[in-house]
């Protein structure tokens, strides 16, 4: 009998039943056996002998196995790096490693107080380690394992929790059951994990999860809720870098198993095709419920003729549509329908899509509005609504402002709450930018032509000198705007290459107009980007003016997010533990280093979130116009350059310009400027 020695490097087949495997060590040796199956990346000494295959040649048949210790201070330094434990940073995980060797992991389980020996570890620190230790101790060995996968912390102790010891098991098996067990990792997370396992591009469990995955990517980047079949198997193709013939029989699978829908050559994630008909049910209802109430319209003569229709429609309908531009009066006219209603008592509910645009309805109307999600009472342990179907919202009129921000299925969740009866007016600029996620409610229901819409054209006298009310107007029409820099304008254009427009949005941000027009640089003035990348995207800009607005401010988080006391910041994901949501803007009110701790001011409430969280936060001095949707600053500042080409349209400058109340800067090139509004082939959404 012959033996050999390896890492497993991955297995080519394996059967479950039998346990007959084949598997390829590192450096190519092909290993045939009948044993339970090993882990990759584990050492082993294998006995057995060469064989020849008629067909695949040399291969050792294994008889016996026997797994080989090996050093671990490779996956022990990077996992103490990983900042999983609390007062370990990464120059000291490096003096520890280097110190105790493989003993380390022996050393912090039993005799930690040997750390007070390493250089820059007091007392007080090693208290700190200790504590922190303690809480990860019983999942040390699962953490030290899914430290190669460069997760984060937070991550990987969800993924311990779940499957404790079975773990490396579980995902060397099949990394893409993750996607259903571990909130947090989608396909792309769960497709680099097997990548570092080198498992086959054409993995059953990666074609069913890559097909699902390129469903649920273009419902949120595209807005799509169908694919036809030629865009379905060009987008497979490209992401997961496989043939149409294999792509095929898995997508006829889900079909069958009720995953898709097929109806013609168009393919639906079976939910989001039910959503689309479960709203369309229940806008027929409501449309065609009894009116309880019936009130006399108003005849005021101070409104335009579309504004008394507006007016007078909320009291004849029981679902309207009210939509226009920038100064065409939705405010005044939803101001005066919200008037109206209560004269006549009735119980009046007012909601948007963000806290911000709800802050912001709550300002010019003088009624409470909530967000969509609190409206709806969100319960994020149960990932559900409190008011649904089952449990109307009890409320005679229901206003939604900015709902071109609504996507079908926060849509759906919203009016399957209101009960028939309800008048509901929705609110909206169909020419801004559409929603992000799935469908285009706004823009649906208006073509559907089966809810009356009231569209507000007329620029009212008081506004209709801004040049920013002006030019928004004109651009969405696909005219040229007006951009004479005359004195006491309030739109201008600089023009700049891109790679100079940073250092001067700095100077205007930091100096200019803070001492010209008292514009505070964080509260009142808001960066906006087409992108995230380039000399004038995002990115870069949040960096050089954190740097000239907050230099001095203490520094805490990592070397990839950098974040200073004093800095704009911004919530990238609804966290309904901590009652803050995406797109809110707060400032770093403090930080306990020794806790690990920040302290993010919002508004009047304060919200703590541990150093392991911040990968929830963004610098927010720059932002992108989508996230800007729903808000209003008093100065905009907006880049408009050739880098950015690819994203710059129409909507997306309309989008933009009509964010500033006050003052509103483009910077950049005029023909680039010119060139992007003539384009107006929005992307169009494949909507049902």
């Amino acid at each position: 009998m012959e033996k050999i020695t390896g890492e497993l490097d991955r297995y080519l087949f394996y059967n479950p039943s039998t346990g007959y495997g084949v598997f390829k060590l590192k450096g190519g040796a092909v290993v045939v056996s009948s044993f339970e199956r090993l882990l990759a990346g584990d050492h082993f000494e294998f006995t057995g002998e060469w064989v020849e295959h008629k067909t695949y040649g040399k291969q050792f048949a294994a008889k016996e196995f026997k797994k080989i210790e090996i050093d671990n201070k490779p996956s022990v330094l990077k996992f103490l790096e990983s900042g999983a434990v609390k007062g370990i940073t990464k120059n000291l995980a490096n003096k520890i490693v280097e110190k105790f060797g493989e003993r380390t992991l022996d050393v912090l389980n039993n005799s930690p107080i040997q750390l007070i020996n390493i250089p820059g570890i007091g007392l007080k620190s090693y208290d700190k380690i200790k504590k922190s230790w303690e809480l990860r101790k019983h999942d040390i060995e699962v953490l030290v394992y899914l430290a190669q996968f460069n997760l984060s912390v937070n991550l990987s102790a969800r993924i311990a929790e779940y499957y404790g010891k079975s773990t490396q098991l579980t995902i060397e098996t099949n990394p893409y059951q993750l996607i259903f067990t571990i909130r947090g990792i989608g396909f792309v997370t769960a497709d680099k994990i097997a990548r570092r396992l080198r498992l086959p591009m054409n993995h059953p469990d990666r074609l069913r999860s890559g097909v699902i995955y390129v469903f649920e990517n273009l419902a949120q980047s595209g807005g799509h809720t169908y694919l036809p079949l030629e865009v379905l198997l060009k987008e497979v193709k490209k992401e997961l870098e496989v043939s149409a013939d294999e792509i095929m029989p898995v997508v006829d699978e889900l079909a069958s198993e009720g995953i898709l829908f097929k109806k013609e050559n168009f393919y639906f994630l079976k939910k989001l095709y039910e959503t689309e008909r479960l709203a369309e049910n229940q806008l027929f209802e409501l449309n065609h419920s009894k009116q309880l109430f019936k009130i006399n319209p108003t005849r005021n003569k101070e409104y335009s003729d579309e504004q008394l229709l507006a007016i007078n429609k909320s009291c004849s309908e029981k679902l309207m549509i009210i939509t226009g531009g920038p100064g065409t009066g939705k405010t005044t006219t939803l101001e005066e329908i919200v008037a109206l209603h209560k004269r006549m008592k009735r119980t009046i509910l007012l909601c948007a899509p963000t806290g911000r645009a709800a802050k912001r309805m709550t300002e010019v109307i003088g009624e409470e509005a909530k967000t969509i999600h609190r409206l709806l009472e969100y319960d994020g342990e149960k990932n559900k609504f409190r008011y649904n179907a089952d449990n109307r919202l009890k409320a005679d009129l229901i206003i939604i402002d900015e709902l071109s921000m609504v996507n079908i299925e926060l849509f759906y969740s919203l009016i399957q709450a209101v009960k028939p009866g309800t008048t509901v007016v929705f609110v909206g600029d169909k020419d801004q930018l559409p929603p992000i996620g799935p469908g285009n409610p706004l823009l649906d229901m208006i073509e559907s032509q089966n809810i009356p819409v009231i569209t507000l054209n007329k620029i009212f006298r008081q506004v209709e000198q801004s040049r920013i009310i002006r030019n928004s107007h004109l651009i969405n029409k696909g005219q040229q705007p007006d951009l004479e820099n005359s004195e006491g304008t309030d739109f201008y254009f600089i023009e700049r290459e891109a790679a100079a427009i940073p250092d001067l949005i700095t100077k205007l941000c930091s100096e200019v107009f803070p001492q010209k027009f008292g514009f505070d640089p964080k509260f009142d003035i808001q960066v906006l980007s087409p992108s995230y990348k380039g000399h004038a995207g995002v990115d870069n800009l949040n960096k050089m003016l954190q740097e000239s607005l907050n230099a001095r401010g203490f520094v805490f988080g990592s070397a990839l997010k950098k974040f200073r006391v004093g800095d704009k910041v911004m919530q990238t994901v609804n966290n309904y533990d901590k009652n803050v949501f995406n797109g809110d803007v707060g400032i770093v009110n403090r930080v306990d280093d020794e806790e690990e701790v920040a302290f993010i001011k919002y508004g009047d409430d304060i919200v703590e979130y541990e150093f392991e969280d911040l990968d929830e936060l963004t610098l927010a001095y720059a932002t992108t116009v989508h996230k800007a949707q729903g808000s209003e600053y008093p100065c905009v500042i907006f880049p408009v350059t050739s880098e950015h080409n690819f994203n710059l349209r129409r909507n997306l400058i309309y989008t933009a310009v009509t964010r500033a109340k006050k003052m509103m800067v483009m910077i950049g090139q005029k023909d680039v400027l010119r060139e992007a509004i003539k384009k107006s082939d929005t992307d169009r959404r494949f909507t049902s």
